[in-house]
């Protein structure tokens, strides 16, 4: 009797972390959720026309996080692409998404955008999941691909499957699967949509720091000024100014380190000489 409770203990215990391994969930983030502020009216934009350059990079932008047998795999990139894009056009009259930076496209700026998610540790008491995320864009001038401005945002996220989810997890194994076609479908929306949650939280959050660095940025509002006037003066590729040649107060009197003799030839400092 003893070895027959042990062999179903054992039994119970692989089910259970079989059901638990077998949980993941596997999706792509809604792409419209962001909303950016209305405080910007069209006359107070920028009058920049800017290329938002959705490289292979930002394309194949996938948040994947596995902790306790609970994972998922959700793509972002579009997400991502989508939710600058809009923060851009709050502060820019013209912003397009463009596959690569050409010279033939009608833009002033083309911004370059780049999102890292580094796992930085595990809590495995609690399976949470600490990220550090860094989100950045570049601005660069279109003729000269001289960089005008670049912004950086950098937060912690945290990653945790739901206690719903895991506990119907539990209540699978416990019924030996006869519940799974029950359990295991919620279990799995459970801990979906808790990622989705987390992701459009943290893709706002960056997104909307670096428009308030942008919209106060001191360089880019220069750019906008000068752009559609007699173009900007990007200061690394400008020529220094000429100093004018102080006037001789005597021009009859001026000193010579060369050889030879000559006259002045009038009162503009000019000479004839022999000098050979």
């Amino acid at each position: 009797m003893r070895i027959i409770i042990n062999i179903a203990k054992k039994n119970l215990l692989a089910v259970v972390v079989f059901g638990l391994v077998g949980c993941t969930y596997t999706g792509s983030l809604d792409k419209n959720f962001h909303l950016t502020p209305d405080d910007l009216g069209a006359g107070n934009k920028l009058d920049v026309k800017v290329g938002l350059v959705n490289s292979s990079t930002i394309k194949d932008l996938r948040f994947r996080a596995s902790n306790a047998g609970h994972g998922v795999d959700i793509e972002i990139g579009d997400s991502v692409i989508t939710s600058m894009a809009k923060e851009l056009s709050s502060i820019f009259k013209f912003v397009r998404i463009v596959e690569r930076p050409s010279n033939n496209l009608d833009i002033d700026l083309y911004a370059t955008p780049s999102v890292r998610w580094k796992e930085t540790g595990r809590d495995a008491m609690n399976a949470n999941i600490h990220y550090e995320i860094e989100t950045k864009i570049i601005f660069k001038d279109k003729d000269s691909s001289v960089l005008v401005a670049e912004f950086v945002d950098n937060h912690q996220a945290h990653y945790s499957p739901p206690a719903t989810g895991r506990a119907l997890k539990y209540l699978e194994a416990a019924s030996l699967f006869l519940l799974a076609p029950i359990t295991s479908p919620l279990a799995t929306k459970s801990i979906g949509e808790k990622a989705e949650s987390m992701l459009r939280e943290h893709i706002t959050k960056a997104v909307r720091n670096l428009g308030e660095q942008i919209n106060t940025d001191n360089k880019i509002r220069h750019y906008a000024e000068f752009e559609g006037k007699d173009k900007f003066k990007i200061a690394s590729t400008a020529k220094a100014p000429k100093t004018s040649r102080p006037a001789n107060p005597n021009p009859s009197s001026i000193k010579f380190s060369l050889g030879g003799t000559g006259f002045l030839f009038n009162s503009k400092d000019y000479f004839v000489t022999n000098y050979h």
